[in-house]
């Protein structure tokens, strides 16, 4: 935990030590624990929030397995891992995470977890399958209403991602609550992940953006700049409230519409056409609702500039980050069925509803 937000925990009730919410969430220290056990990880994990304590000098040889060379990579506290990551990538003209021989390269292992201390920051994907409706329970929050977590789906067999207020949670049924709404986190693939403040709402309703930001003295200060493959990006460090863009200094609180098409001459691109590459894992599962392409597991693949894919049986559909050049971004979709090692895709395009 950094001094800054100790000063902060001190001078504020958080967390567990607040019973009438909405409560802040410590955005660099335990927000949760684990409620299902998986391989190397008892029930019981702590999750943490969002934000990371930031990457230094002191931090050079752990920034060098990753590939980076002597004194790059470096990253203040207060960003969230996934942010933190793309920064490193893009300071260092490496592709994060990745496969290396075999083995998940990146901030986190494969299932979201801190390699050295084994605390959960986003991911959760070994913990709960992608099966069936509404996704297993994964945690519960350390808040004194211990709030439930859950993985990611309302509804996977129809695709269905809920909408979340600005605790990354909402009012509905659970496979515990079955006849009764109840509120309930669950997992996103972007920041805050899991809890971004502790609700509900004072009258008992959702959190609004406002009211979470409220919870943080460091929401609505000075943002920072800071630069990945996909471009700038403005950032309040800290601020673990963000709107329905992924941004936590915009204000955006109803989701951007979007209509997806697939290009039909693979040498053709987003750009050309003048629409816009999806990038976003949300992006990419909206795609795949949209035009009916059914997935058995995580759609997501980050890839190599070679464009082989990691989804490799040529039986499943997904989305998959190509690098170019060490710099432009294009998101690809492959159909169910397609040979995906010969390189049967296709550039999937969003462009806005009017």
């Amino acid at each position: 935990m950094t001094a800054l937000f100790l000063a902060i925990v001190i001078a504020r009730q958080i967390g567990s030590s607040c019973t009438t919410p909405p409560c802040a969430a410590n955005p660099t220290d335990v927000v949760a624990k684990t409620s299902v056990a998986f391989g190397k990880y008892p029930r019981g994990e702590e999750i943490y929030g969002p934000m990371e304590d930031g990457y230094t000098q002191q931090h050079s040889k752990f920034l060098d397995s990753l590939g980076c060379t002597s004194g790059k990579g470096h990253v203040p506290a207060g960003i969230d891992s996934y942010l933190s990551e793309q920064i490193i990538a893009k300071a260092c003209d490496i592709k994060l995470p990745r496969q290396e021989s075999g083995k998940h390269v990146g901030l986190l292992d494969d299932c979201g977890a801190d390699t050295v201390e084994n605390y959960f920051v986003n991911n959760f994907t070994c913990l709960y399958k992608w099966q069936g409706k509404h996704s297993t329970k994964v945690g519960e929050g350390i808040d004194a209403a211990k709030t439930p977590i859950y993985g990611k789906w309302e509804d996977y067999e129809q695709l269905m991602l809920p909408a979340l207020d600005a605790c990354g949670a909402h009012f509905g049924y659970t496979p515990e609550s079955p006849t009764v709404e109840v509120y309930h986190h669950h997992v996103q693939d972007l920041a805050p992940f899991t809890v971004g403040c502790f609700g509900p709402s004072q009258s008992g309703g959702l959190v609004s953006l406002s009211v979470c930001r409220s919870l943080y003295p460091e929401c609505g200060s000075s943002p920072t700049t800071v630069h990945t493959y996909a471009g700038e990006v403005k950032y309040d460090k800290f601020c673990p409230c963000f709107d329905a863009m992924g941004s936590n200094v915009g204000l955006v609180t109803t989701p951007q519409k979007w209509v997806y098409t697939e290009l039909s001459d693979k040498s053709e691109s987003c750009e050309a056409k003048g629409r816009r590459p999806i990038t976003t894992k949300k992006e990419c599962a909206d795609a795949l609702q949209s035009m009916n392409v059914v997935t058995t597991r995580d759609p997501w693949d980050v890839n190599d500039d070679t464009g082989a894919a990691g989804i490799r049986d040529g039986t499943h559909a997904g989305c998959n980050l190509r690098r170019q050049d060490s710099k432009n971004l294009v998101q690809m979709l492959f159909r169910v069925g397609t040979n995906i090692k010969g390189g049967s895709f296709n550039a999937v395009c969003k462009s806005k509803v009017e």
